[in-house]
């Protein structure tokens, strides 16, 4: 993807045919509309890629990963490593993104999605983790992380 190579990153996985590419967005949009979420708003971006490199991601290394990229619109779901998680897309996500990345995990139906968010021209992050099959990252993140924000009934 030139815009990772562009910031001195590598994002290396499996594309996704597009029929795979559609119906993993529309498991995603159904998840994501789910009320058992945890949201975090990491007020330094920083914070979130200091918390991701002092988790051990040796247990995600049996599970299905794919990512999609929010910067790159026109790119489908990308199947990727924990290594990759670690070393490219959150630190991406804290140095140069501007929209963020969802990391799914179709076989747990679980995901991690990363937004930029810009508030009183202070750029953000926040985090929402829905499902636990994303196991030690989650958990990390959480134990790690700021107080996880109150879901109103709204």
């Amino acid at each position: 993807m030139d815009v990772f190579s562009g910031h001195g990153r590598q994002l290396a996985g499996e594309w996704c045919s597009f029929q795979e590419s559609a119906r993993l967005t529309r498991e995603v949009e159904v998840l994501g509309e789910s009320h058992e979420r945890v949201i975090q708003r990491w007020l330094a971006k920083e914070n979130l890629a200091e918390v991701s490199r002092s988790c051990d991601l040796a247990a995600l290394h049996g599970e299905r990963l794919v990512a999609l990229i929010m910067d790159v619109p026109e790119a489908s779901w990308l199947e990727v490593s924990p290594d990759t998680v670690q070393s490219e897309l959150i630190p991406s996500a804290a140095e140069w993104m501007t929209d963020g990345f969802i990391l799914y995990a179709p076989d747990h139906a679980s995901l991690l999605s990363v937004d930029i968010e810009e508030v009183a021209d202070v750029s953000l992050l926040e985090t929402t983790l829905v499902g636990g099959g994303l196991g030690s990252l989650g958990a990390h993140l959480l134990d790690h992380g700021p107080e996880p924000l109150q879901i109103g009934d709204s």
